[in-house]
């Protein structure tokens, strides 16, 4: 997606924080309707296990950022 010029990034339990994971949190906190990260994927562990990763997607829903919301590998989300 990148190369067709979609801004897209990755959330896994296995990035490290100070080296990828704040760089995509800001780059979140900063995005707008019209640039900034267009597609974030987010394993289902992290979505399950971090509070702050919740917390993202309630802020850009809550900012009408977000149109689609897709979950791959339910049967791993509680």
């Amino acid at each position: 997606m990148n190369k067709l010029g979609v801004d897209t990034v990755c959330l896994s339990s296995t990035q490290d924080y100070e080296s990828e994971v704040r760089q995509i949190f800001d780059s979140l906190y900063n995005t707008t309707a019209h640039d900034g990260i267009k597609l974030l994927y987010v394993t289902p562990e992290k979505l399950s296990k971090s509070g702050q990763v919740k917390n993202m997607i309630q802020r850009l829903n809550s900012r009408g950022l977000i149109s689609r919301f897709v979950v791959d590998e339910a049967h791993c989300l509680r």
